[in-house]
């Protein structure tokens, strides 16, 4: 039976989509505020507050990406294997180029999150001992990109969405 014709099928596809609806505006919302205070931490020489506050722009933006398709939430710090594998099922071919984007940022973020938490145990060296300024620069500058391309996609799949 079609969700169109049994009821509590259409009721549960309706509670998913708004869930994913506010799952992907907290994420996006949270991404901004978590980007502007890594800029701030960064501009107070805070680079570990930067590095961990960059690392979950990133994160965030890559759980809203997956929010446009899935009703989730991912409890770990790297959502890449989940924006892959949603990029093999999207046909539009611009979309998935772009979603490999922040799939692969995310990647190389996600273990910031560890090391600007605890550092590098095997080397015994503290966050501050392990990042530098321009690790954090870089990682802003990765941040910004992943906001942006979450954008661009969010409101291609809003406006195709609308249309449908």
């Amino acid at each position: 039976m079609s969700s169109s014709n049994n009821p509590l099928a259409l009721i549960t596809e309706c509670l998913k989509r708004e869930f994913s609806t506010r799952l992907l505006g907290i994420m996006l919302f949270g991404s901004r505020e978590h980007l502007d205070e890594s800029v701030g931490a960064l501009k107070a020489d805070a680079y570990i507050a930067a590095i961990h506050e960059a690392q979950l722009t990133i994160e965030n933006t890559a759980k809203a990406v997956i929010a446009l398709f899935i009703p989730s939430w991912i409890h770990n710090h790297n959502p890449a294997p989940e924006l892959r594998e949603i990029a093999k099922r999207v046909q539009e071919e611009e979309i998935r180029d772009l979603i490999e984007e922040p799939a692969e940022i995310t990647e190389i973020a996600a273990p910031y999150h560890t090391g600007s938490s605890y550092g590098n145990a095997e080397r015994r060296l503290t966050p501050r001992q392990v990042y530098t300024r321009r690790e954090a620069q870089i990682l802003i500058k990765r941040a910004n990109r992943a906001i942006d391309i979450a954008l661009h996609v969010t409101s291609r799949i809003l406006s195709r969405k609308k249309h449908e």
